[in-house]
């Protein structure tokens, strides 16, 4: 039995990997591939109105909607 491919994208920010690879990310699943984002910070900074805990908990939130 073949192991299943498994697929980690891997991005400075929350959002960068659902909007520079999220169609792949897609196409990979739907294929039957495990695939996982990572985002290397928290999303706490970055937004011309919000920021720190309320920032990162809202990217959060919408990471995991998505």
């Amino acid at each position: 039995m073949p192991s299943q491919q498994r697929i980690i994208l891997i991005g400075a920010h929350p959002d960068d990997c659902e909007w520079k690879a999220g169609g792949c990310a897609a196409k990979w699943a739907d294929a039957g591939c495990r695939v996982k984002f990572l985002a290397a910070t928290g999303g706490d900074n970055g937004h011309p109105v919000l920021a720190g805990g309320a920032l990162q908990k809202l990217r959060r939130t919408e990471a995991e909607e998505s």
